[in-house]
């Protein structure tokens, strides 16, 4: 299946869906529960939404492991430090630290969005099996993605709240 011109850039859509009732929650609880990368399951999501269905030879975490690893890890592993983190009474203020927890967080959130841009662009080259587009083919895109989480309950979730 070609891009269409009228589907959301993956960005844009990603940020329509996470913003959805539900839909971060499940997002970081499989982050928290099995290590994805959000961003995989956004990419397997809309993928799911185009009808193109990963298959067996498609690895696009490949893609993006040494940059999610080497870079966004840091950035959100110093920004959760951060948080509450004392400052002693006559230095620095809880705002100073605050302020540049934010900075970080935009940052961290900065990447992430480069690293969708490198998914969008393996998808742009890669072929895909068409597929009907729909739950059932972001579900087995997730299940790709995700392997690990197969059988949990919250992928079918995730897939019916991003259709």
């Amino acid at each position: 299946m070609s891009a269409s011109k009228d589907v959301l850039p993956l960005w844009e859509w990603t940020l329509e869906r996470y913003r959805r009732n539900g839909v971060a929650q499940l997002c970081l609880a499989q982050q928290e529960r099995y290590g994805a990368d959000v961003n995989l399951l956004f990419l397997a999501l809309w993928l799911g939404a185009r009808g193109q269905k990963l298959g067996p030879q498609d690895d696009p975490a490949a893609i993006v492991a040494a940059w999610h690893e080497t870079v966004v890890m840091p950035l959100r592993s110093a920004r959760r430090a951060m948080k509450g983190w004392p400052m002693p009474q006559d230095g620095p203020t809880h705002k100073d630290r605050d302020s540049v927890r934010a900075k970080i967080q935009a940052a961290e959130i900065e990447t992430e969005r480069l690293e969708l841009a490198l998914l969008a662009s393996w998808a742009a080259s890669a072929v895909f099996a068409e597929a009907e587009a729909g739950v059932d083919t972001a579900l087995n895109n997730l299940r790709r993605v995700l392997p690990m989480a197969a059988d949990d309950p919250d992928l079918a979730r995730l897939a019916e709240l991003c259709r």
